[in-house]
């Protein structure tokens, strides 16, 4: 049988480690083989938690990262290149970091490959371990899978872009996307994968053996998956959580005054320890980890910056921890933000900016501040990005007669501003009087035969180009229309066709004997005349051109 996700070891009582200095980590529930609880004197200026299987990751505020507990697998024995680090992540007998110029480090187990880092795992900006894999987000919002792959965790979806977050489970993985929703893959036989419609709107996400959370931006938690230890089953009420944690069957969450609640079945059977307050982080694995600071504010989940579409809404959000209340003062580029009909939540910790716009593209930060001190959050670049235009709908063929009017045009997606030409057989259209060749639609107002044939819309930005296929005109070069209902005895008609031509029009009761009604000369395109005599139960028409001769190529 597998172990599970966070190995569980029962012990007798409840033994806290503590680190010398200004801030301190917490642990407890371990198996005492590993020494869990013993945090060495080195777990100092603490930046990030995290638990594996069997040991525990501190990343310093310098970059570097200490270890501890069993090291069976070389799990604990940091390498020298896991220098400049800004994240860590542990799997359950291996371990991850992050370095700041993107690189990921990993050591320990290599069973499933899991410590092989893939050569496309660069630009990193986020990283997870499950039990036996890892996941790793990219700048692009992309996400590199290696490991174990037994269920499909390591083999990602299609749609697992746009991402800012990853976090791995026993066989299971989860995606954080920048608009809030979670993407879930691999195992699934107990739900974990199965995302509940309330997951909506999410800042973090953790991952259990065969469980899974999210905090919404909201500050309450959903959990769905494995509950056979009531560890989706989040208490009744719990809300203001800062930062989520989950192992095995056991989950846990930090309120944002810095106190921490647990639900399921916890590493070694205990769960939070009382007495525990002021804490800025959590952590669970094979034993559970706080990281405790002084009171002052602690960032918990950092604003996201993201390239955006003109004209898109952009919410940055941001969590926090530390003595209540906590004061939240947004900033564009260092310039402090305040609420107008497009930008929301200034002072809150959701800002929101409608209608982004491309002066708007700056670095965002946020100060978190109580009576104790404040905390600025990460940069967050929010750049905007421009849409090559693509055509959704192109212009169709169409057939009109001599002296009418016709009109193309199409529906076009991407960024604006768009330029537009219009082509007419390949050539740019030169347009006159009224006729616009660069916008979207182009209206010929008074067909001739020479309009006849193939029209094409190419549609630029800055970002590229593209063009319609082909509409054709087709030109009916001679028509006979009829202009109202006859009025004592009178009927008016009109005459559709070719320019400086000359036209005879005959008319006929019943298409067998035609007799000649009247010659036009058609100067402009069209020409109006009248039947006289149109006072019988029906009249027939036909016009045809007159040249040296007449000939039947008129139209009835």
């Amino acid at each position: 049988m597998k172990l599970p996700a966070r190995v569980l070891i029962m012990l007798a009582t409840v033994v806290l480690s503590t680190a010398a200095c200004c801030q301190e980590v917490a642990s407890w529930g371990g198996d005492p083989r590993c020494a869990l609880n013993t945090a060495p004197t080195s777990a100092t200026h603490v930046m990030a938690i995290a638990c594996g299987g069997d040991h525990n990751l501190v990343l310093r505020t310098d970059g570097t990262v200490v270890a501890w507990g069993c090291s069976d697998y070389g799990q604990t024995t940091v390498p020298a290149s896991a220098s400049t680090v800004v994240a860590v992540a542990a799997g359950r007998y291996h371990s991850l970091a992050l370095k700041a110029d993107g690189r990921v480090v990993a050591w320990g187990r290599n069973n499933y490959g899991q410590t092989t880092v893939p050569s496309t795992a660069t630009n990193v900006v986020a990283i997870g371990a499950g039990r036996d894999h890892n996941l790793a987000v990219k700048a692009d919002g992309t996400v590199v899978a290696w490991g174990c792959n037994d269920y499909g965790q390591a083999t990602v979806p299609a749609s697992a872009t746009n991402l800012v977050a990853v976090a791995g489970g026993g066989d299971h993985s989860l995606a954080l996307k920048a608009d809030g929703t979670v993407v879930a893959w691999g195992r699934n036989n107990s739900g974990q994968t199965t995302v509940p419609f309330g997951a909506a709107d999410s800042v973090a996400i953790v991952a259990g053996d065969a469980h899974s959370l999210a905090l919404k931006a909201d500050g309450t938690v959903v959990a769905w998956g494995d509950n056979s230890s009531d560890q989706a089953n989040v208490p009744f009420g719990l809300s203001n959580v800062a930062a989520i944690a989950a192992a095995g069957w056991y989950s846990l969450a930090l309120k944002s005054e810095g106190v921490p609640v647990s639900w399921g079945s916890p590493p070694g059977g205990f769960g939070v320890p009382s007495g525990l307050s002021k804490i800025v982080a959590v952590a669970s694995g094979g034993c559970s980890m706080v990281h405790y600071g002084d009171g002052r504010p602690w960032i918990t989940v950092q604003p996201w910056g993201r390239p955006v579409s003109p004209g898109s809404t952009v919410a940055l959000k941001v969590m926090a921890a530390g003595d209540q209340p906590l004061s939240y003062q947004w900033q564009s580029n260092g310039v402090s933000l305040t609420n107008s009909a497009s930008i929301l939540g200034a002072k809150s910790k959701a800002l929101t900016i409608l209608s982004f716009q491309t002066n708007q593209a700056a670095n965002y930060t946020v100060i978190v501040a109580n009576t104790l001190g404040s905390a600025t959050s990460q940069v967050a670049r929010v750049t905007v990005y421009v849409l090559p235009p693509r055509i959704l709908v192109p212009p169709g063929d169409r057939s009109v007669h001599v002296g009418t009017s016709v009109t193309f045009s199409a529906v076009v997606d991407g960024s604006p501003p768009f330029s537009y030409q219009w082509l007419f057989n390949l050539t740019n259209i030169i347009a006159e009087g009224t006729a616009s060749s660069h916008t979207l639609t182009y209206t010929i107002p008074y067909v001739q035969p020479a309009n006849a044939g193939d029209y094409v819309l190419v549609v630029n930005n800055s970002a590229g180009s593209t063009s319609t296929p082909p509409a054709k005109l087709a030109v009916g070069t001679l028509w006979l229309d009829v202009l109202g209902v006859p009025t004592g005895g009178v009927l008016p008609l009109r005459l559709c066709g070719d320019v400086s031509r000359i036209y005879e029009i005959q008319v006929s009761t019943d298409l067998s004997i035609w007799s000649p009604l009247t010659v036009l000369s058609n100067a402009t395109g069209t020409v109006d005349f009248i039947d006289p005599a149109a006072s019988g139960p029906r009249r027939f028409y036909w016009a045809r051109r007159v040249t040296t001769a007449l000939r039947d190529d008129g139209e009835p």
